[in-house]
């Protein structure tokens, strides 16, 4: 065989066995901008910009795809994917969750501004059209509520399920919406004057994980790597210069 012909055997033979051994760390969550946006968009969410710091610094490549989030729960729950992004610790008690939050999240009730409803505790949801998320957990008090299934609860799901609640708040399907402040805002932002929304009560804040597969086998090494990188991340510039973005 020619020198030259051998030696691009080589390369070719090098960069394929390079290939076979990179690493993909595959993270699965719903559109819940701005904490996790469309997949490689511009924005990506900060949630996912934190995850890529975190792992492709170690040469890992970050993988995110984009399901409804009882699917993303589901598959990650029985171990398919690596994570979950953008957990609270009442959204699954199989999944395992890190040392660190990477951020926190406010759950708030969403009206008509020309409703005089008021939330005063969970009775007072009864005389309302309330709209929610499929699978998501919103705080113990109130996900106990919802489990009940009532007449006046309506769930959606999707790849953006948020939408699906405004589109059903502008028709006055509904009367309420429960969402995080910032994702609400996010979506919404200027545009809620002229659609006749504003924020009622909110909740205290609660922490906003990555959380991990319960039984997958590259689950301790991941966590353990994330774990490492988000003491350092965390107070760092780079993380300061990420959140920046979104505000």
């Amino acid at each position: 065989m020619p020198l030259g012909i051998l030696r691009a055997t080589i390369l070719v033979s090098m960069v394929f066995a390079r290939l076979a051994i990179a690493e993909t760390f595959t993270v699965v969550s719903d559109y819940w901008c701005p904490y996790n946006c469309e997949p490689n968009a511009e924005p990506e969410g900060f949630g996912i910009d934190i995850l890529r710091q975190a792992f492709e610094a170690k040469g890992i490549t970050v993988e995110y795809i984009l399901k409804p989030w009882d699917q993303a729960l589901a598959v990650v729950e029985s171990n398919q994917y690596h994570a979950v992004m953008s957990a609270n610790k009442t959204d699954s008690r199989k999944l395992i969750y890190p040392d660190s939050h990477f951020s926190r999240s406010t759950t708030c009730f969403f009206k008509h501004t020309d409703d005089e409803w008021e939330y005063k505790g969970v009775k007072t949801l009864e005389g309302i059209q309330l709209g929610i998320i499929k699978s998501y957990s919103y705080g113990v008090v109130l996900d106990k509520y919802l489990e009940q299934e009532k007449e006046n609860i309506h769930i959606v799901s999707g790849s953006d399920p948020l939408k699906q609640l405004v589109i059903k708040m502008e028709k006055r399907e509904i009367d309420v919406i429960i969402e995080d402040e910032h994702v609400f805002e996010y979506a919404v932002g200027a545009h809620a004057k002229a659609l006749g929304f504003e924020k009622d009560y909110c909740f205290p804040a609660a922490n906003i994980y990555m959380a991990f597969a319960p039984n997958h086998p590259d689950t301790k090494k991941y966590m353990d790597i994330y774990n490492q990188r988000m003491k350092t991340l965390l107070k760092s510039e780079t993380y300061k210069v990420i959140m920046g973005r979104y505000k």
